[in-house]
Formats: C-alpha cells, sequence, structure tokens
C-alpha cells in the first residue's frame, strides 16, 4: 500500500512525497504545497482520493501544480472575460418576481466585492453584455497575482463554473454557507422548477456541476488564504 508524506521545502512550502520518493503530475512537476492547513489531515485526504477511479481533487491539485507564467496569463485573460456578463449583473425586469430575488440572493454579493477590493459593478437588465468599469480588470488581476497556485486555479474553475467572479471571490474570500451560494447560483432554475416542473436532464446535469462544486471547496479548504 503506497504512503505518503510531507517534505519541507522551504518555510510554509512542502514536497508531497509518494513512498519517499517525489509524488509528480503527469506532465512530470513536484506537487509543491503551499499555506497547507493540517498536514495530517490533507495526508488522509490525498491518500483516500488516490484510491479512488477518478479524482477532481487530485486534478486540480495537479493543474495547480503544473502552473507556469505562459498558462498563468492565458488562464487569468480568460477569467477577466467574465467581467463584462458576470452572472450577478445581468438582472431580469425591474419589479418582475424573479428580478425581486435576484436583488435579494445577489446583493451581498456585490456589497461584500465594493468593500473588500473596491470592485463596482453596474447592473445589467439587458440580453446583451455592457462594459463595466476598467478599473476592475486591474483590481481583479492584482487580486489574482497574490493568490498561491491552489487558490488561482480553484478560482478560474469556480468562475467558469458560476460564470461569475463576483461569487467566486465571494467563495474564496467570504465566510459564508457553500450550500446557500450553490442555491443562489442557480437561482433561476430554482424558481423555474418551482413555477414550471422539473427539467430532468437539466436537474442531473446540475448534480453533476454540484459534485465538481463541492470538489472545488473540498480542495480549497485544505490552504490557508493569502
Amino acid at each position: 500500500m503506497s504512503s505518503f508524506n510531507l517534505k519541507s521545502k522551504k518555510d510554509g512550502e512542502y514536497f508531497l512525497l509518494k513512498n519517499n520518493n517525489f509524488y509528480t503530475t503527469n506532465k512530470g512537476s513536484r506537487i509543491v504545497l503551499r499555506k497547507l492547513k493540517e498536514n495530517n489531515k490533507f495526508l488522509e485526504k490525498i491518500k483516500h482520493e488516490c484510491s479512488l477511479k477518478e479524482s477532481s481533487f487530485l486534478k486540480l491539485l495537479f493543474y495547480s501544480s503544473d502552473l507556469d507564467k505562459k498558462n498563468i496569463e492565458v488562464i487569468s485573460n480568460k477569467i477577466l472575460n467574465y467581467i463584462d456578463t458576470d452572472l450577478v449583473c445581468f438582472r431580469e425586469k425591474p419589479g418582475s418576481e424573479i428580478e425581486k430575488l435576484q436583488s435579494q440572493q445577489w446583493s451581498h454579493y456585490l456589497d461584500f466585492c465594493k468593500e473588500k477590493f473596491l470592485l463596482e459593478f453596474n447592473l445589467n437588465y439587458s440580453i446583451f453584455p455592457i462594459k463595466q468599469n476598467k478599473s476592475n480588470n486591474v483590481k481583479i488581476l492584482s487580486i489574482m497575482k497574490r493568490m498561491n497556485n491552489h487558490h488561482f486555479i480553484a478560482f478560474y474553475f469556480l468562475v467558469e463554473l458560476t460564470s461569475s467572479i463576483i461569487i467566486s471571490l465571494n467563495l474564496l474570500f467570504n465566510n459564508l454557507n457553500y450550500e446557500e451560494i450553490w442555491n443562489d447560483i442557480n437561482l433561476e432554475y430554482e424558481f423555474n422548477q418551482k413555477k414550471y416542473g422539473v427539467d430532468e436532464e437539466l436537474k442531473n446535469n446540475l448534480l453533476l456541476k454540484k459534485v465538481f462544486f463541492s470538489d472545488i471547496i473540498s480542495f480549497i479548504s485544505f490552504f490557508n488564504k493569502e
């Protein structure tokens, strides 16, 4: 049976070892762990994940370990592309039932980003994207540059999954209930389900997305924030 342990690299950083050898990604990169919270719990988690046929946790760990300057730049640009199309900024017709729910359930995400990061987003009541404040690009890029590789790759996949930089920043830096956030991400689905009935295909797709969402949350829970 494989055994895992940690080897100190420098203050706050560890190499992950498997059977006393450097554990590497499929590309040959050594696994370096930064800002790790609880070493023993992480080693138990790795042992469990390695016993699974497929593991999103390990994929996230490998992605974060394979990051280099070039693909960090590519991923950063992909994230910045969501600024003008952020889910939280798109609203239905003012005064409509769903718009009232959007206001109730999404406003605090905007408030946090404004207070914590000085990000200013405008609401959009059209189906077409609007150009947001250009200063947001600089500020979000600065936030990403301060992230360690684990949080950066988690941030990327959260943005892709939620279609929202705003919600993803709340997930990483705000102390919120993840189940409630998941419901807020899928507000329109929940609204339509109650009003028109269950769409089984969409329901099954969302269940798969929720599994990955939970895996990302589990992954970042092992690392201290910057």
